[in-house]
């Protein structure tokens, strides 16, 4: 499964090409693919120069208990 940016997101960066500098907090994995990051960047973003993106992943191990990293 493909795993696509929140259109509303998409769509307001979209609408802000000019933007030079983006930084994105994320705690939902969603937000993850960065193939994803990539085409949009490239494809509306072209002024972008720095790209800052700092995601929370939670693994579940065996035991049932979240592991934090």
């Amino acid at each position: 499964m493909k795993i696509r940016i929140a259109n509303h997101i998409e769509i307001f960066l979209k609408q802000i090409s000019n933007l030079k500098t983006l930084t994105i907090l994320s705690f939902s994995n969603n937000m993850c693919n960065a193939q994803h990051w990539q085409e949009l960047i490239t494809s509306s973003l072209q002024y972008l120069y720095d790209f800052r993106f700092a995601f929370c992943y939670y693994y579940e191990n065996q035991t049932n208990e979240f592991i934090d990293k």
